[in-house]
């Protein structure tokens, strides 16, 4: 439907063109649907769909008419990546054992809720599978390693490294090792008590220096966690050995932190998401070593929008902000997108 709280998934006969629905999806009245790729229809008749009926996405086989939950809990499954339908074994992505970390999963449908875990903790991954779902493709990094990519079998052990990206000798990265600094992670509540992670790499510390900070954010929802145990790139590595301290936390509203943590901004951009930001801002000036005065905050695209956001409604805490491909009008930007969180621009004016 247009407000994006109902989805039928219909059964179509290609030589008449009727259609019957096989089940809805529904939202609740403050949330919305988030669309799914994540599914596969079974040679037995059945399917295997992510849904978030329970608050989490999850997993769940759709047999004769019934459902059966394959996994579930206060965690997401991030992706569906393959299914054996010999084995009746379905591969995954999620986030069972760290919110930080994606990992690689696999689940029996006869054995629902028994979940085998085929990657190795400190890494976060992603995965491709052949349509046998006997082979897996990984790609992972981690705040030390940057991407690497493997083939593994179906029970995740390394067949062989497509790149192991190894940081040795003629690696361009190689020297620079030596001065990487570390990714430190933490938590501060939200005003509503709510957890909120962060992340930090900071120089060596001079004792009585204060440094500058380069506060970087997205915010936005659906693809929005930026929080994670992954590389991220050279460039905070770089800001860092110029002598500045790189931050970002992941605000409510954002994505893999189940339904009612991404509903917040329902109607509601620009709010909490904000507020949380501040959050952050006001930890950051708690602490001996971060020059208040000196917090430079940066977004692009949502992150943008969140820039400006964040100057119009705490002058005087960011001493400056980039705000790189922002949406300065709801009213201007695609349907799809913006009706999904703030509804009919007619219907509800005031939360544009």
């Amino acid at each position: 439907t247009r407000d994006q709280k109902r989805l039928d998934l219909l059964r179509v006969d290609p030589a008449t063109g009727r259609s019957t629905i096989l089940f809805t999806e529904k939202s609740g009245a403050k949330s919305w649907l988030n669309l799914t790729d994540a599914y596969q229809p079974l040679r037995d008749g059945s399917l295997i769909w992510r849904s978030e009926r329970s608050g989490y996405g999850h997993l769940y086989r759709f047999a004769a008419g019934k459902w059966t939950a394959l996994t579930k809990g206060d965690w997401v499954v991030t992706n569906l990546v393959g299914v054996d339908e010999e084995k009746g074994r379905v591969f995954f992505t999620g986030t069972k054992d760290d919110v930080l970390e994606q990992h690689v999963y696999s689940v029996d449908w006869a054995k629902p809720n028994q979940i085998q875990r085929l990657t190795e903790r400190g890494y976060s991954n992603a995965a491709t599978m052949d349509g046998a779902g006997t082979k897996l493709i990984v790609t992972r990094s981690s705040p030390t390693q940057p991407a690497q990519t493997y083939l593994a079998d179906a029970a995740g052990k390394r067949l062989s490294w497509i790149n192991e990206n190894a940081v040795i000798a003629g690696h361009p990265y190689y020297p620079y090792l030596a001065n990487h600094h570390e990714t430190k992670f933490g938590t501060i509540k939200a005003a509503d008590g709510t957890t909120l992670y962060w992340e930090m790499i900071a120089p060596k510390m001079e004792p009585g220096r204060r440094y500058p900070v380069f506060f970087q954010h997205y915010g936005g929802p659906g693809t929005g966690q930026q929080v994670t145990r992954g590389w991220q790139g050279a460039l905070p590595q770089y800001l860092v050995s110029q002598g500045w301290i790189f931050f970002q936390i992941d605000n409510r509203g954002s994505y893999n932190r189940g339904k009612a943590f991404e509903d917040h901004i329902y109607h509601a951009m620009g709010t909490v998401e904000v507020a949380d930001q501040l959050a952050g801002a006001d930890y950051l000036r708690t602490l001996p070593f971060v020059d208040p005065g000196k917090i430079a905050t940066y977004g692009w695209s949502y992150g943008g929008y969140m820039s400006l956001k964040m100057l119009e409604k705490t002058p005087g805490v960011y001493a400056a902000a980039v705000s790189g491909a922002p949406v300065t009008d709801w009213q201007l930007y695609d349907t799809h997108y913006t009706e999904r969180y703030l509804g009919d621009p007619k219907a509800d004016p005031a939360s544009y």
